[in-house]
């Protein structure tokens, strides 16, 4: 029988730039992201612990500050929401591919109202305390800004709005906060090949064997299905949908921020306790869906050498959760990150950056070249003076391994992708952006 495994993964995110003179040393501003497993009542015991690991512990993707909100699991399929009488196209679709997933978008959305996951990122980013105090810490370092410039309190006496690098870090930082929901299915390919190869042989069945030659080729047929079967039906095929949602943050709702709900540790503790309790029960915050995207990996045999079935199944499953991620990331140009130049040398001729196989590049993309500068506003922004494009040939192999990666002579082949087109202008910690 064909077992489907369920389970969905939130992250969160938010967008960043850089500066620095070393390599190893170059920051910029980077989403953060938040990863949350949903609990699944219907997985397999055999195999549910080995998929739960494999989410939970994969490494953290390197593009992302980590901005965990504390709720580890969910079980969000469990919920319980009134029938919906109409459903979009993608949403019937959705559905005649797994029942489970009837109404699992109001699902995403009851669970994000009930456990208020969009109050509890803007928490996050203010590093709230237990008496409901907000500080600016945390905007300061991963907007490297000045601490001592982010004093909302003194930035309300003087006017209406807060500083302009509150401002700034608003649409930089929280305005770009992000949620992904990984719902990964986990099959058995037994009952699929064996359905596939019952079908192949009722229609060889109907070939003709009346001469030698009929006959070879009907042998062949039978034997090329056998073939297949068994290279097949020993194994597994895990895929992920990913729903991506977005923190909504404007100017309206960071003045009523600002304005109704900010606590600083000196004000007196009725206003203190008044402004918590608004803080805590607001329905300011909220999250947009942003779109949905899926992919696949298939496992087959499960023969490799050196590899027990948990770390086949591990690499499986961490490596369709990037599958889908860097999907996301190519056809979502609000969820596009910005990534650094690592390497500028050779008056330009070589150029490389940490990302690869990865993120899903196949050698056909192109980026711009992204130079930062402040507006009159007083606002970050980034223009593009220049174009590349991945060198084929020196793409880097960074995928999840369960052993070791691919190596030759001894060294790893290659820890950073090569691109074609730069400029002896150009210099590391500059930052690229897929086009689309």
């Amino acid at each position: 029988m064909m077992k489907f495994y369920s389970l969905i993964v939130v992250a969160v995110l938010g967008t960043a730039t850089m500066f620095a003179q070393s390599v190893d040393e170059v920051k910029y501003r980077r989403s953060s992201l938040h990863v949350m497993l949903m609990e699944d009542n219907d997985l397999h015991p055999q195999y549910k612990g080995i998929i739960v690991d494999a989410f939970l512990n994969s490494p953290f993707p390197d593009k992302y500050d980590n901005h965990d909100i504390g709720i580890a699991s969910y079980d969000i399929l469990s919920i319980a929401i009134p029938e919906v009488e109409e459903v979009d196209e993608k949403s019937k679709e959705e559905q005649k591919q797994d029942k489970r997933l009837k109404g699992v978008d109001k699902k995403i959305e009851q669970f994000i109202k009930n456990e208020g996951v969009a109050r509890k990122l803007v928490a996050k980013w203010f590093d709230r305390k237990d008496d409901g105090s907000f500080a600016t810490e945390l905007i300061a370092e991963r907007g490297s800004y000045d601490a001592t410039t982010l004093d909302v309190s003194k930035a309300k006496m003087q006017s209406n709005t807060v500083s302009t690098q509150m401002e700034d870090a608003g649409y930089e930082l929280i305005g770009n906060t992000f949620l992904i929901i990984n719902k990964a299915n986990f099959i058995e390919n037994e009952l699929g090949a064996a359905i596939v190869y019952e079908a192949a042989k009722i229609a060889i069945s109907t070939m003709k064997q009346e001469n030698a030659m009929q006959k070879l080729v009907k042998d062949a047929a039978n034997a090329a299905a056998e073939s297949v079967y068994e290279r097949t039906r020993k194994g597994y095929t895990v895929g992920t949908r990913s729903f991506l949602y977005k923190l909504s943050w404007n100017d309206s709702i960071s003045d009523i921020f600002y304005t109704d709900y900010w606590v600083d540790e000196s004000m007196e503790v009725e206003e203190k306790i008044t402004k918590k309790d608004l803080f805590d029960n607001t329905d300011l915050f909220s999250m947009e869906f942003v779109g949905m995207e899926k992919a696949t990996v298939m496992v087959l045999n499960l023969k490799a050498e050196n590899l027990t079935t948990q770390q086949i199944i591990s690499e499986a499953t961490i490596r369709t959760g990037n599958k889908v991620f860097a999907k996301l990331q190519k056809e979502y140009d609000v969820f596009k990150p910005k990534t650094p130049l690592a390497q500028v040398e050779n008056k330009g001729k070589l150029c490389t950056a940490k990302i690869g196989l990865k993120e899903g590049l196949t050698g056909k993309e192109k980026f711009d070249v992204l130079e930062q500068f402040t507006n009159k506003e007083g606002l970050t922004e980034y223009k593009s003076i220049g174009t590349i494009k991945i060198d084929k040939k020196n793409i880097w192999d960074n995928q999840f391994y369960a052993s070791e990666p691919p190596v030759i002579e001894g060294e790893i082949k290659i820890q950073a992708t090569h691109f074609k087109g730069c400029k002896k202008k150009y210099y590391p910690g500059l930052l690229i952006r897929q086009k689309k």
